[in-house]
């Protein structure tokens, strides 16, 4: 019988989930290696891939840093919050991990969410999107790899535009302002990786069987996982149907992709009888045209979209002839139609977060257009060279809308409103126990399903205690007031903070010439401390006051007649809070400090760059491009 487990444990079992993962994707890498032909030379590919790497995690860090919220957000609360109780108490049962949720059993995101908080300190959404965006990123920037190489390396700039166009754009937002989403970032990655060990090895070899274990490492991701074998097992049977599989070891092969995939759905916590009962022929139908034909989201166009993806199964049949790319081209579009199909009939529609896997069947039936109009000789190099700059200019064009939220989806924004009247709601409970803050509130304006599930979160003392910064209870300062200093002294026109307490000079009548405030020894764990401020102006000041060292200044960036946030060190030693206030006419006002995990301070600094990383990863890719075709006209010549 196994033990209760504490973080400890389960960074070893994380530990060797990682190591699996590893040996995936260097096998993976191997069998690309393989198959492409030998390398060329120039920085052109380096420059293409490093570029579009840094051009997706910018326009990504983008969306966090304009649209994030450090507030847990409904499925976190019922997913998370009882891990972290479990698991920081010790008494984490291993069986806990494997748990359904909903359909899911996420169980990859559940261990990235401990090892998360074991290495910050603190429970921080916002961490969670920054690792969210590096993995959307990597598996964008990791595809486009694994085509060029088996695209005979090749046509490297249409992939990185193709791919690129997709990644910049914030379709599926959801994958990364949502910590407990990482699953669907996941699932095409062991689904891609899963489709060339399986589709690439010798039958029932070493590598064969990771890619088994990539399936069901997709399976633990998002609830789908098992689709990939299936999708495999698709096109070996097509493949012996067109002549292109002659391996007897393929039949049994396929006998055992389909039972992985039948012993993976069991795994779901889905019924076959519920899916029966959720079939409606017609609606389905309707339903999954509508997916397929994403981004137009009319099921009419459907055929349109899918017409090249038919149209390279058709060639294969009549000709009897395939290739690495046409082979993977058939697996992943195999995969995406599956996919939809599941969506169509389970679910009955899609969602925001499942778009990642829709435009995966988009970029296939791009890629055969590009692969069969080069077959016919169409991609001339003229023709070639003007699909780059239009495509250059395309991804130019739509990275400047994504960054700068030109025509920005409606929902984004209302989700980050709503998101920060969630903060204030949830701060102001933690702040003052008083339940009206959460109880018969609208919907949508508390961060759970209801109050009389969330309540008992937050009162867990454990949860609490890494509690991000954004709700988590404030440093007690005393004495609460000092000489011209009062609880809540800010001018009426200055927006009040209801889930905050605020210190400030201000006064109607300034009758105190000198006002000064000095609290009582403080002490922190935490690297960081973060301070709503507003107010300032010469002769106005706060500070911290170590007891050993420099004065550390609580700096808001000058005067300022609005509420600004501000994170300064945190002294190691216990240390007191120094305000002053010796101007004539000016006041401070700054609530009483919350603490933040030095990961979380960092990650944020580094989403503060997001343009700045953008930008240089459009360029890079750029001179990529610049590189490739320069080479490209010189072997011409």
């Amino acid at each position: 019988m196994l033990s209760n487990w504490s973080t400890r444990e389960v960074a070893w079992f994380s530990g060797l989930v990682l190591v699996l993962i590893i040996c995936l994707i260097y096998r993976t890498n191997r069998l690309t290696l393989q198959r492409a032909v030998p390398a060329s030379r120039g920085l052109g590919p380096t420059l293409c891939l490093s570029g579009l790497f840094l051009l997706i995690w910018g326009t990504k860090l983008n969306l966090i840093h304009d649209f994030g919220s450090d507030i847990p957000f409904w499925d976190q609360w019922g997913l998370e919050a009882p891990l972290i109780s479990s698991v920081l108490k010790g008494t984490l049962h291993p069986s806990e991990l494997f748990d359904p949720a909903s359909e899911h059993r996420p169980l990859i995101m559940r261990l990235l969410d401990i090892m998360l908080l074991k290495l910050n300190g603190q429970w921080d959404p916002i961490v969670q999107m920054f690792v969210s965006s590096i993995l959307y990123s990597l598996v964008l920037t990791g595809l486009c790899l694994v085509i060029w190489r088996l695209a005979g390396r090749k046509n490297l700039p249409l992939f990185c535009l193709a791919i690129g166009i997709i990644g910049v754009r914030h379709f599926s937002w959801e994958t990364v302002l949502w910590g407990s989403t990482v699953g669907f970032i996941l699932l095409p990655a062991f689904s891609f990786i899963a489709i060339v060990l399986l589709l690439y090895s010798k039958p029932f070899s070493a590598d064969w069987h990771l890619g088994l274990a990539a399936t069901l490492l997709g399976q633990f991701s998002i609830g789908s996982g098992f689709l990939a074998p299936f999708a495999v097992a698709c096109v070996m049977v097509f493949n012996r149907i067109s002549g292109t599989l002659k391996s007897k070891e393929s039949r049994f092969a396929v006998f055992v992709l389909v039972a992985a995939a039948i012993l993976e759905f069991l795994m779901t916590s889905v019924s076959p009888g519920a899916i029966l009962k959720k079939f409606d022929p017609i609606g389905t139908l309707k339903v999954f045209g509508n997916i397929a034909a994403w981004p137009a989201l009319w099921w009419g166009l459907a055929p349109l979209f899918w017409f090249p993806f038919f149209l390279l199964i058709r060639r294969q049949l009549r000709t009897g002839r395939s290739s690495d790319l046409t082979q993977f081209l058939l697996a992943v579009g195999t995969w995406a139609l599956l996919e939809a199909a599941s969506m169509a009939w389970y679910r009955g529609g899609s969602a925001v977060r499942y778009k990642d896997i829709h435009a995966a069947g988009l970029l296939v039936n791009l890629i055969i257009v590009f692969y069969l109009s080069a077959g016919r000789g169409l991609l001339a190099d003229d023709r070639y060279r003007r699909a780059i700059l239009a495509g250059s200019f395309a991804l130019v064009l739509l990275t400047a809308m994504s960054v700068f939220h030109f025509n920005e989806m409606g929902i984004i924004v209302e989700r980050h409103r709503l998101s920060e009247i969630e903060e204030v709601n949830t701060a102001r409970y933690i702040l003052t126990g008083d339940p009206s803050s959460l109880i018969n509130q609208p919907p949508m304006h508390i961060p759970y399903t209801s109050s009389d599930g969330l309540i008992p979160l937050l009162e867990d003392p454990v949860v609490r205690n890494v509690f991000p910064a954004g709700i988590r209870a404030p440093l007690r300062l005393d004495p609460a007031e000092g000489p011209g200093f009062s609880a809540g002294g800010i001018p009426p026109e200055l927006p009040a903070l209801p889930h905050r307490k605020v210190l400030g000079s201000w006064r109607r009548n300034k009758g105190i010439s000198n006002c000064e405030y000095l609290s009582g020894p403080i002490s922190t764990s935490y690297s960081r401390l973060v301070f709503d401020i507003a107010g300032g102006a010469p002769g106005a000041s706060l500070e911290i006051l170590p007891s050993e060292g420099r004065a550390i200044p609580v700096y808001a960036g000058g005067r300022s007649s609005r509420w600004k946030q501000v994170a300064v060190k945190a002294p190691r030693v216990p240390f007191r809070l120094h305000a002053r206030d010796r101007s004539e006419h000016g006041w401070i006002a700054f609530s009483w400090p919350r603490e933040l995990a030095g990961g979380g301070y960092y990650v944020r600094q580094i989403c503060s760059a997001n343009l700045a990383i953008a930008a240089f990863g459009l360029v890079i890719l750029i001179a990529g491009l610049t590189a490739i075709r320069s080479q490209r006209l010189e072997t011409d010549k």
